[in-house]
């Protein structure tokens, strides 16, 4: 989706909202203004700066579904979120806070949307934000969370999630992976066919399911944790060591600190 409109300046937009809080500005006349500076030349046009190539999403409170769509050319979003974009990569923020200033339309085959209501921008700031976002397969992805909850499916291309204190379901995920978690719950079903990928708990419930086709060895270490993997090996206690070498020329490293990581293979 296509539009000539620019965003809104940051310190613009936040001195129309504490206007509109404070009663000093009607709605209506709000959007107007926004409008008009959205409107204002910039001074460099979506064409000069060229696609994205990568897609990076911070979660702050999150509710997060990511759906791989090829339709799309970039990503879209819906729900409470805001869209910047650092060099040629997109960069969306989930967060209560973040999700007040959402709602204007964006170049470059992505969208803003959300702002349901001049009204709702202070109920947004407190509580849970729930994002949808729809990416194309092709774009690495990139995701840092903290106190949320992630559902993401059907990815091509590589992934790399940073959480803590959240939950993450990863599924049909046929690329490489780099997933770092602390104090979280991890579930994961992929379809490796090579490469270096990695897991890394710390406090952490992990259970990653290699679908079949997958051509990748296992191989596991931690401290104080239970680590258990396809060929029945299981490490266990103080220092804890595993490892599966069969399944071809790339390797998914587990490792953890006081968590819990079992990784099965399922042929069918």
């Amino acid at each position: 989706m296509t539009n000539s409109q620019s965003t809104p300046d940051a310190d613009d937009l936040r001195r129309v909202l504490e206007r509109v809080a404070s009663g000093d500005l009607d709605p209506a006349a709000a959007v107007g203004l926004l409008d008009a500076v959205a409107a204002a030349p910039t001074a460099a046009s979506s064409a000069e700066r060229g696609p994205a190539t990568r897609v990076r999403v911070r979660g702050d409170r999150a509710r997060l579904t990511v759906v791989s769509d090829p339709t799309v050319a970039s990503l879209t979003a819906e729900g409470q979120h805001r869209i910047t974009r650092d060099g040629d990569v997109l960069v969306v923020d989930v967060s209560p806070l973040a999700s007040a200033t959402g709602g204007w339309s964006q170049p470059d085959g992505y969208r803003m949307g959300g702002m349901d209501g001049w009204g709702n921008w202070r109920r947004w700031v407190g509580g849970e934000a729930r994002a949808t976002l729809r990416v194309n397969p092709a774009l690495p992805l990139e995701i840092d969370a903290m106190a949320s909850s992630l559902d993401i499916a059907g990815r091509r291309s590589p992934i790399a999630v940073r959480i803590s204190a959240s939950a993450l379901r990863l599924r049909d995920q046929q690329a490489t992976l780099e997933i770092v978690a602390a104090s979280s719950k991890v579930d994961v079903e992929a379809r490796l066919l090579g490469g270096s990928s990695s897991i890394d708990a710390d406090m952490s419930r992990v259970v990653a399911v290699l679908l079949a086709g997958s051509e990748v060895a296992v191989v596991g270490d931690g401290e104080m944790s239970s680590i258990a993997i396809p060929s029945d090996s299981r490490g266990r206690g103080r220092r804890a060591a595993a490892a599966d070498p069969a399944g071809g020329t790339g390797q998914l490293r587990v490792s953890g600190r006081m968590s819990k990581i079992t990784v099965e293979r399922r042929d069918r």
